[in-house]
C-alpha cells in the first residue's frame, strides 16, 4: 500500500472515530473498543512481516518507549474520548 493510500486511509479513520465511537460505546466498553482497534492495527502491519517475523521489527532496547507511547499516547486518550461520549455527542467530540 502506498503512503498515500495510508495517509488517506488515517484520516478517515480518525475523521469518523467519534461516530463511530458514540454509536458502539452503546453496545460496548470504551476499553474493549480500543482493544479491538488496537488489535485491528496490529493485524494491518502483519502483512509487512512475510519476510521476517513480527518481533524482529522491533529493537528491544526500544520496547519500553514503545509500550509507552501506544498506552499513553493513543490508548488512554482514545479510552477517555469514548467515556465523554457517553456525557455529549460525537460532533462536540470531533471539534
Amino acid at each position: 500500500m502506498t503512503p498515500k493510500i495510508s495517509l488517506l486511509l488515517f484520516w478517515l479513520i480518525l475523521g469518523f472515530s467519534p461516530i463511530i465511537g458514540g454509536l458502539s460505546v452503546n453496545l460496548i466498553g470504551p476499553v474493549l473498543l480500543v482493544l479491538l482497534a488496537s488489535i485491528m492495527g496490529f493485524i494491518y502491519f502483519l502483512k509487512d512481516s512475510k519476510t521476517k517475523p513480527i518481533w524482529a521489527m522491533f529493537d528491544r532496547k526500544y520496547i519500553l518507549k514503545y509500550f509507552l507511547i501506544s498506552n499513553l499516547g493513543n490508548a488512554l486518550p482514545f479510552c477517555a474520548m469514548l467515556y465523554a461520549l457517553k456525557w455529549t455527542t460525537p460532533a462536540n467530540i470531533a471539534i
